[in-house]
């Protein structure tokens, strides 16, 4: 999976100093934090939203972990 952002500097941060950062890189690829979970520095749940099909109901569920 490929996922494109375009980085802003904020607050004088270098790119470099915000890669570094689990948390930050986490928050810019899923912006929903409503359905995410932190397990542990580098990794989160994600409950990705809900299918109806013709007789059930299904949520994936998404361990993620983030490499920098």
């Amino acid at each position: 999976m490929r996922n494109d952002v375009r980085y802003q500097e904020v607050s004088g941060v270098p790119i470099s100093e915000y890669l570094e950062d689990p948390s930050r890189v986490f928050a810019v690829m899923f912006p929903d934090s409503k359905r995410a979970e932190r397990l542990s520095d580098d990794v989160y749940r994600i409950f990705m939203l809900e299918r109806d099909f013709v007789v059930a109901k299904i949520q994936p569920v998404v361990d993620m972990r983030v490499y920098t």
